[in-house]
């Protein structure tokens, strides 16, 4: 719909003439009028968060509606910022997955059937705040929505009938873990990588050990020498197998 229009019968306003045309379709009307002022679920976009990754509760966030309200001669006004909405997070006791809203998301809002200001405050069983109802004031911000490509993110992978074959954990570092079924495969950004497969566990790169190192197995080292070199070319203790 256009900011500037009519209704699809070429009337203003949101009443066609059938509207009036019986007792029911005048109730109807009325009904729908008044349903036009109850909030379910909408779309926003965040303004200002809270908290950002702290280790922390989950904070709130200030939002922007992001659909117009339209008059009944199809005039658009752009809602105002409501401001200290919570938002949901993962989380179950002391366990979370600390993922919090960034400015510029777009998510749904819920939008609570009656005034939650109390419980947002105590965190306790409470009454109303008010006597509104299913006013946007009242939301949560679940997120999640018409958002861009990630940077960094966990990827459940599945083949192309959608059956589960492993996962994936990349950060912005790009460090990287890759589960398969061969195997786990962790590559971090300077290109080490630990691979883990059938065969045994593969490591490229340079390793440096502070401690003792104990085996049940010791391959040869050098042409058949298990002694470890030094960095000033002498032999170490030698390898203590078990």
């Amino acid at each position: 719909m256009s900011d500037v229009g009519t209704s699809n019968d070429g009337y203003a306003g949101q009443q066609d003439p059938s509207n009036s045309s019986s007792d029911f379709n005048v109730m109807s009307f009325l009904v729908r009028q008044m349903l036009g002022k109850v909030h379910t679920v909408t779309v926003a976009q965040v303004k200002a968060v809270t908290s950002h990754s702290e280790i922390e509760g989950a904070g709130f966030v200030d939002v922007l509606i992001l659909v117009k309200m339209i008059d009944g001669a199809a005039q658009a006004s752009p809602h105002v910022t409501m401001y200290g909405l919570p938002y949901f997070r993962l989380q179950s006791g002391a366990n979370a997955i600390i993922l919090d809203p960034k400015v510029g998301d777009i998510g749904l809002i819920a939008i609570a059937e009656r005034d939650i200001s109390a419980v947002k405050s105590t965190k306790k069983e409470s009454n109303p705040g008010s006597f509104r109802r299913f006013d946007l004031a009242d939301g949560i911000y679940l997120g999640g929505i018409l958002n861009g490509t990630p940077t960094q993110y966990v990827r459940f992978v599945t083949d192309s009938n959608g059956a589960p074959t492993g996962m994936e954990l990349i950060d912005i570092n790009g460090n990287k873990i890759q589960m398969t079924s061969t195997g786990i495969k962790m590559t971090d950004n300077n290109s080490h990588i630990v691979e883990m497969k059938s065969t045994g566990i593969a490591i490229t790169g340079d390793v440096t050990v502070t401690g003792k190192v104990t085996a049940s197995d010791i391959g040869s080292f050098g042409g058949g020498s298990q002694f470890v070199k030094l960095a000033d070319g002498s032999n170490a203790t030698k390898l203590k197998a078990t």
